[in-house]
């Protein structure tokens, strides 16, 4: 389900942010250790980079939803 990508399940079942996401996305660009160099680590290259990671996790959780839709596609029976 793309919307577990942002959110997560609260025991009682109701959904609430996620905050790992954002906080791995976001959170390990700052880090010397991350091997970026130090012209990625300003707040703009930081803001691109952890949005643009988001944005891949939304988009491979999104076709993992609908691969078995996608396969059939590009897989016909014959």
């Amino acid at each position: 389900m793309i919307a577990e990508t942002v959110t997560a399940r609260k025991p009682d079942g109701s959904r609430t942010v996620a905050l790992s996401m954002p906080a791995n996305a976001y959170g390990s660009w700052p880090s010397p250790r991350s091997g970026a160099r130090a012209s990625f680590r300003n707040p703009e290259s930081i803001f691109e980079w952890g949005t643009a990671g988001m944005g891949v996790s939304a988009g491979a959780n999104l076709a993992r939803e609908f691969w078995p839709d996608l396969k059939g596609i590009f897989h016909k029976k014959k």
